[in-house]
């Protein structure tokens, strides 16, 4: 299986407007010292993403900033939900994908979203069908799960400490007053040069000989008194953070010390939203990266209560690696607050450029009434004014056919399809940009299509020098010829660039007698572009 499949296209239009700039002018670039006819790499995955050979061929996702609206729009349906609900669900459910506009369901950029989280969102939205209360969960350890993670450090050092004074019995036999006994024992391990609590635990599991014997005793201690005993700092920091967050009234006195994790625990269970384990980790592993890494601070509190609020939505619960949309798996997406879901693009695409130089004309055109017979005011009824230019543009491709696969967990057919689907797309659809104005419609002159292991390079650099300024017979010719000796002088430079290649060329057909056409065998004949995608992406593998 080659890894690369690499498509070089050459797509000559007649004056039009394809990809405008922010004057309504064609874009251009500067090459070789002249002006050239642009049209963006992010025009053309636009133009071929929502193609009909594309959307008929693969499934696709959707890019959207307007995910929390849409789901405001649905959740609307309940009227057992308030309004304020309605929103904090919505805008919670856009937070899964990134920061939201000011006082808006809208998230700051788009977010490329999978129809498998499609469908996890609408089966959360059907969840709040009958009130908050069905589609949240009941819990008083909110403590107990934030004292492990704030504690994960030292996690393997403490159950160390356990098992010592266990001695293998099934719980601590200790002194009456044991945590006064065990605290004056391990201020012997404990000193300034300490940069964490992870170095006096170490010393004292090293030195367990100087200390064990005197804390032993006939009182049964639990585990969990000695994980707070030992973890102390993170179990003051947790009920800290319990208190200031304000959700429920904390077990204290003799409660607190005759059940498990008692200190860290709420008297009543209080509701939370479903997925609030993953939520506090998240929340944690958030506040240490950032540069407020205050975990008292006022902003990190209100944010945690944002993130296990009865409304609020777990990542978990929507996002995923496993897609199905090839045209995610192609172009990627990135979702800053949740690189794990992050998918690097398998496709790469170039901006296209003109072979030759350009100059951008202007169009001035007016629009005559109807109605208007002339007898009062023979003026036109509007005036306006457009650029345009026309080009033969060299556009390039390069897909990572591995990786393609490895973003749809393997599934290659899939993978063919979207090959095929794109490459179709490329070489027959134009983009969108002024064509009511234009009718630039164009198919692919030249298509070169390459598959191999070797790094991908692209041939723009044969039309370094633009077209024009050589002896020219035939443009397109020479745009065709200036592509293959380009490639040809790589190949005997840095040896073979690829291993098999296919041309799809309707130059050389234009000359051609129609004597094969009219051959009278009943065998249907398989078509160059046919040709072309079953070798980029063959059917059944």
């Amino acid at each position: 299986m080659s890894r690369f499949i690499q498509l070089h296209l050459l797509t000559a239009y007649p004056p039009a407007n394809l990809n405008r700039d922010d004057m309504g002018s064609p874009k251009t670039a500067k090459m070789g010292g002249y002006d050239r006819l642009r049209v963006s790499s992010q025009c053309l995955k636009r133009t071929w993403r929502t193609s009909e050979i594309f959307e008929t061929a693969i499934s696709k996702g959707i890019r959207t900033k307007m995910i929390g609206v849409d789901a405001f729009k649905k959740l609307s349906e309940f009227s057992v939900l308030s309004k304020s609900e309605r929103e904090e669900i919505a805008k919670n459910i856009a937070r899964v994908f990134g920061k939201l506009k000011s006082n808006s369901m809208k998230l700051e950029t788009m977010a490329f979203i999978s129809e498998t989280e499609q469908a996890k969102i609408d089966n959360i939205i059907s969840g709040f069908s009958k009130g908050v209360g069905r589609a949240t969960e009941e819990s008083n350890a909110l403590g107990v799960k934030l004292f492990r993670v704030l504690s994960s450090d030292i996690q393997a050092s403490v159950k160390s400490l356990i098992d010592i004074i266990n001695g293998g019995h099934e719980s601590a036999k200790l002194t009456t007053d044991w945590n006064k006994e065990l605290k004056k024992q391990s201020k012997k391990f404990k000193s300034t040069e300490d940069k964490s609590t992870y170095d006096y635990l170490t010393k004292m599991i090293d030195n367990k000989s100087e200390w064990l014997d005197s804390v032993a005793g006939d009182t049964e201690v639990r585990e969990d008194q000695l994980e707070l005993f030992f973890a102390d700092e993170a179990a003051k920091l947790t009920k800290a953070i319990l208190k200031k967050i304000s959700i429920g009234a904390l077990l204290s006195g003799k409660n607190a010390k005759e059940i498990d994790y008692g200190e860290v625990k709420h008297k009543e269970h209080i509701l939370l939203c479903k997925g609030w384990e993953e939520q506090i980790d998240t929340w944690v592993e958030d506040v240490k990266k950032s540069e407020d890494d205050d975990f008292m601070s006022e902003v990190n509190i209100e944010n945690l209560k944002l993130a296990v609020s009865h409304v609020a939505i777990a990542k978990s619960s929507i996002l995923t690696n496993e897609h199905t949309n090839a045209d995610i798996a192609l172009f990627g997406r990135m979702l800053a607050s949740s690189p794990a879901f992050n998918v690097e693009a398998a496709c790469q695409v170039a901006h296209a450029i003109s072979v030759h130089p350009v100059v951008i004309e202007d169009d001035y055109f007016t629009a005559v009434d109807d109605l208007n017979n002339g007898m009062e005011d023979m003026g036109a009824a509007h005036i306006g004014e457009t650029r345009f230019a026309a080009g033969l543009f060299y556009s390039y491709i390069c897909i990572n056919r591995e990786l393609l696969i490895q973003n749809l967990d393997g599934n290659e057919e899939l993978a063919n399809k979207a090959i095929r689907a794109l490459t179709e797309a490329a070489a027959k659809v134009a983009p969108e940009g002024k064509q009511n104005s234009f009718a630039s419609r164009a198919y692919a002159s030249y298509v070169l299509a390459e598959k191999g292991d070797q790094q991908p390079r692209s041939l723009s650099v044969a039309y370094l020098k633009p077209i024009n300024h050589r002896e020219n017979n035939d443009f397109i010719g020479d745009a065709i010829d200036a592509l293959v000796k380009q490639k040809d002088s790589f190949d005997r430079v840095y040896g073979k660039c690829a291993d098999n290649q296919y041309e799809l060329n309707v130059l050389a057909y234009m000359n051609e007698k129609k004597d094969k056409e009219d051959d009278k065998s009943s065998s249907k004949q398989e078509t160059p572009l046919e040709k072309l995608l079953n070798f980029v992406g063959p059917i059944g593998g």
